[in-house]
């Protein structure tokens, strides 16, 4: 139970965060008010689908790898966190309505919330 506990947290957390940090950069990344990426549903939603799959990704890893749970969670984490940023650049590339105003800034900004979430 106390797995479930510290994940709880942490969901509630870097949603918090991400939320707090999305209010902050929102009037400064120059993305119009439509860009999807910077709405609040969405953030909210894949914040929690993120920390929920940590969790889950954690307990699997925990259960077929008692030995060494914890260095093998950080090494399949900092994959995956790097692996998140790759949509975060087609998005300058996209031709999608909804997301017309990507630049490079909107798309650090938006890797910066995902290592918020993974952090």
């Amino acid at each position: 139970m106390y797995i479930f506990k510290r994940a709880s947290y942490a969901i509630l957390l870097s949603t918090l965060v991400n939320v707090v940090f999305l209010a902050l950069i929102r009037p400064f990344a120059l993305a119009p008010a439509t860009f999807g990426p910077f709405m609040y549903l969405p953030v909210i939603f894949l914040t929690v689908l993120g920390a929920v799959a940590a969790v889950i990704v954690y307990l699997f890893i925990k259960k077929f790898f008692p030995a060494n749970h914890n260095r093998i969670f950080v090494i399949v984490s900092i994959i995956a966190l790097l692996l998140s940023c790759i949509p975060d650049i087609q998005l300058m590339y996209s031709t999608d309505a909804d997301n017309q105003g990507a630049t490079l800034l909107v798309a650090v900004l938006l890797m910066l919330m995902h290592a918020f979430t993974a952090y």
